[in-house]
């Protein structure tokens, strides 16, 4: 989980089509979804509005849920 800006790049040519990634501190994770069942909920909700509103095939969704159900946000386990 990050922040994407299109500004603060460095370097020269092509590396200044590139933004800045800023990890999210765990912190602020616990604070937006308080454990890795909260982002998993949230991350869903999403993802069902995506394919509510038509921008993601139902197929893809169910793969997105896996993705976010086997990831280390809040578990612990770093990442």
């Amino acid at each position: 989980m990050a922040t994407l800006s299109g500004f603060g790049q460095s370097g020269e040519s092509f590396c200044g089509l590139f933004g800045v990634t800023d990890p999210l501190p765990e912190d602020r994770l616990v604070d937006l979804y308080g454990d890795h069942g909260g982002f998993v909920d949230a991350w869903n909700q999403a993802t069902d509005a995506a394919v509510d509103a038509g921008c993601l095939l139902a197929e893809d969704a169910d793969l997105i849920r896996q993705a976010a159900d086997r990831s280390h946000v809040l578990t612990g386990a770093g990442g």
